[in-house]
């Protein structure tokens, strides 16, 4: 029952945002659909204490998430562009273990990999294997990836 209240206060809250509209009839309409949101997907979302999701610390690092994907993000369309005028391309397949334990985790971390330009997560097992537009071996030893210890898989 807590999952589901808790599933259906953020939907609530983000079709509230979304719409940006206090209307009576727009609210019963979220309040409608937010209900069947919640129903259909509240054991999808919060199996195991649904209330930390409320936690403000988890609120600060989604933040910090956000912006350091958005960091990211900019800097991978600049490379990208300079890429697609000059050619130059180095294309592999990384494997990069993941210490995610959870199936939401793991998509979160392989959509959000997906999102960036010049990668394109290929299958996630307890491994996300990650096709890369430009691999460089001398870079590749100051990036992130090391650090997660990949392996190249070419």
């Amino acid at each position: 029952m807590s999952s589901f209240l808790v599933t259906f206060i953020l939907v609530f809250i983000g079709w509230i945002l979304l719409t940006f509209s206090f209307n009576v009839y727009e609210l019963l309409l979220g309040l409608f659909i937010s209900l069947i949101i919640a129903h259909i997907s509240c054991d999808i979302l919060f199996r195991e204490r649904p209330w930390s999701v409320l936690s403000p610390l988890r609120w600060v690092y989604g933040i910090v998430y956000i912006i350091a994907l958005i960091g990211i993000e900019i800097k991978t369309h600049l490379d990208i562009c300079y890429r697609i005028i000059t050619g130059r391309i180095s294309p592999a397949i990384i494997k990069i273990p993941s210490k995610n334990k959870t199936n939401i985790q793991k998509t979160l971390l392989g959509n959000s990999i997906t999102l960036t330009p010049g990668t394109l997560t290929v299958t996630v097992t307890d491994d996300l294997y990650v096709h890369w537009i430009h691999y460089h071996e001398r870079r590749r030893r100051a990036s992130v990836l090391e650090r997660l210890g990949e392996k190249v898989v070419k």
